[in-house]
């Protein structure tokens, strides 16, 4: 297993919240891995701030690179060999506050639109400062088209939310776009 030297996101979170143009640097870098797990067929189904490490590292803009972690509870697909997944049906799989409510309702499932969830609620938290309680708006300052991406992502209904190859192309391509605003 590698090492890693660098801190938890819940440990920086613990500082406050971070300016957009942070979040979307390190948003980028999350979606990216989880879009890596989901080509994979994998569902991580554990995203939260504690699973997140920021590694400091002079070869990426910014000089933190994400590691997600704890892959413990990950949902295999069909394509690792499997021909049906090992949860029970009713179990509660991941951690509540990040959990999207397909999830709660049904850990086994799950596609790859509940990580997408999670992600939501993490830039949420990344943005706010604080843990999210309801369905508030962003609070300021925050550009408008950056919460409503966070928005989207956290959509109650899976088809109401966006793919994470549109995540990613939004934070990347269209990074300044978001930042406007």
């Amino acid at each position: 297993m590698e090492y890693l030297s660098g801190r938890t996101l819940r440990e920086r979170l613990g500082e406050g919240a971070l300016a957009p143009d942070r979040v979307v640097r390190l948003g980028w870098q999350m979606a990216v891995a989880v879009a890596a797990a989901h080509k994979k067929d994998i569902v991580h189904r554990d995203l939260k701030p504690e699973n997140v490490m920021l590694v400091p590292d002079a070869g990426v803009a910014g000089g933190l690179r994400v590691k997600i972690l704890d892959f413990g509870i990950a949902k295999l697909g069909l394509k690792h060999g499997l021909r049906r997944y090992q949860t029970k049906p009713g179990a509660l799989m991941g951690t509540l506050s990040y959990m999207a409510p397909e999830q709660v309702l049904d850990a086994a499932g799950v596609s790859a639109k509940a990580d997408v969830h999670a992600l939501g609620v993490i830039w949420y938290e990344m943005l706010t400062g604080r843990w999210l309680a309801e369905r508030p708006p962003l609070l300021a300052p925050c550009p408008a088209p950056l919460s409503q991406l966070v928005q989207e992502m956290m959509a109650a209904a899976p088809a109401q939310r966006p793919g994470l190859s549109q995540v990613v192309r939004k934070l990347g391509a269209d990074r300044l776009d978001l930042l406007s605003g």
